[in-house]
């Protein structure tokens, strides 16, 4: 098969659908091969097509960003770009990539994900009477508007005033492709001054749905330094009545973050109380008692976790450095059998801690996790920076040099112990 014919029938084959990605892949490996090299961007695209199919959605991301660049007139790919964007959370890049995307296209015959992306992106970026522009651009081209009716109702309740229908905004929660954004929605309402539409829209959610859905408003908060977009999800939580463990167990959390400890650690006392059995609740008790300047009870907090079950990083991590501070360097070890999961703070710890409990016996693996560690320090939100988290970073990286023999391991230890000193003496 010639190069030519080869192109061809590998962009035939994506047309069929992204379950012929691979062998269309393959086909534009052998056009490039004989020298159609304008086939290398196709390659990148079927790449990244069948990443996506794989779950690989990094990789795909990457891929369609370099097949953007190689082919920049290709219609397809500007939109599936677009559309990653948007699943990657990047929603002010992905409306930019819809709108180029949109320029290929006459009246009818964009994509409907696209409209309904657009839709989306307008909102969750702020930009409201974009969403209605959308609608009239539609209207013009002769569009169904069924794509974006839910975010268009939202554009409306926001900038008309009245509440949206909420048998109706359930009845169109079912459609694909509005969940997700949905949420976003919500959490960028909790930052602006239509804070009471954002909690009534996560009253319309299943009860699980909501709580899930201001938990991790409120975790993406916590990584961002927003202590008054945590404080939101916790109140929301308390007006619309659902869950008040995690309610005071979140507000005891923003107020960490405010350094108001001792409104912290009666918020987190509360929560333990009302939700005894609760992990989450737990967990974010274990963070406020570690800041607040209580590591023992950090340290039962966080043993609680575990016993609870939870996979928690950094109540792993309290635990194990605990265990190795008594010397019980093997039940130290034993607690990261399991893996854990957790923020960047708790991903951070826990390297730490795994490689003061590995550095007497395997100085490779230890070496590798301070190495993953200092790479992890620059998403740490600024708020974890403080004294207390110095304390113990210095405990941990002293363990690491009494242990350290080999050069490598000295000098990773060095520059960890010399970030844990930058840290604030005294907050």
């Amino acid at each position: 098969m010639t190069a030519k014919a080869s192109l061809a029938t590998g962009k035939l084959l994506l047309r069929l659908g992204p379950g012929w990605a691979g062998l269309a892949e393959r086909l534009f490996t052998h056009a490039v091969s004989g020298g159609a090299y304008a086939g290398q961007g196709w390659v990148q695209y079927s790449h990244a097509l069948a990443a996506s199919r794989k779950g690989q959605d990094d990789v795909a991301l990457e891929g369609l960003k370099a097949a953007s660049v190689a082919l920049p007139h290709e219609a397809e790919i500007s939109v599936q770009l677009a559309l990653a964007l948007a699943n990657a959370d990047k929603w002010d890049r992905a409306v930019e990539a819809g709108e180029r995307a949109l320029k290929f296209y006459e009246g009818s015959h964009a994509d409907e994900q696209l409209w309904q992306m657009l839709a989306w992106g307008y909102l969750i970026t702020g930009r409201y009477v974009y969403t209605r522009d959308i609608m009239q651009r539609m209207r013009d081209g002769g569009i169904s508007l069924a794509p974006i009716q839910l975010p268009l109702m939202l554009a409306q309740a926001v900038l008309l005033g009245p509440e949206p229908p909420i048998d109706q905004v359930r009845l169109l929660l079912k459609r694909p492709r509005q969940r997700e954004a949905y949420w976003r929605f919500i959490e960028h309402l909790g930052s602006t001054q239509h804070r009471d539409l954002a909690i009534l829209l996560l009253s319309i959610l299943p009860p699980p749905v909501g709580v899930d859905v201001a938990m991790m408003i409120a975790r993406r908060a916590a990584e961002r330094d927003s202590a008054d977009r945590v404080l939101f999800a916790a109140e929301a939580l308390r007006r619309i009545e659902l869950a008040p463990e995690l309610s005071m167990a979140t507000a005891a959390v923003a107020s960490v973050m405010a350094k108001q400890y001792p409104a912290a650690l009666d918020y987190a006392e509360k929560a333990v109380r009302l939700g005894p059995d609760q992990a989450p609740v737990h967990e974010r008790a274990a963070v406020v008692m570690f800041f607040a300047g209580d590591p023992e009870k950090a340290h039962s907090e966080a043993a609680r976790v575990l016993m609870l079950g939870s996979r928690d990083a950094m109540s792993a991590a309290l635990v194990a450095s605990a265990m190795a501070d008594k010397g019980e360097v093997k039940e130290a070890h034993s607690i990261f059998r399991t893996q854990r999961f957790g923020d960047a703070l708790g991903v951070f710890m826990g390297n730490v801690v795994k490689a003061r409990v590995v550095a007497s016996h395997d100085e490779a693996q230890a070496t590798s996790l301070l190495e993953r560690a200092l790479q992890d320090v620059q998403d740490l939100p600024k708020w974890t920076r403080t004294s207390r988290l110095r304390a113990w970073g210095i405990t941990q990286s002293e363990a690491l040099a009494a242990a350290a023999e080999g050069p490598e391991l000295r000098e990773i230890v060095a520059k960890v112990a010399a970030w844990f000193n930058l840290l604030p003496a005294d907050d």
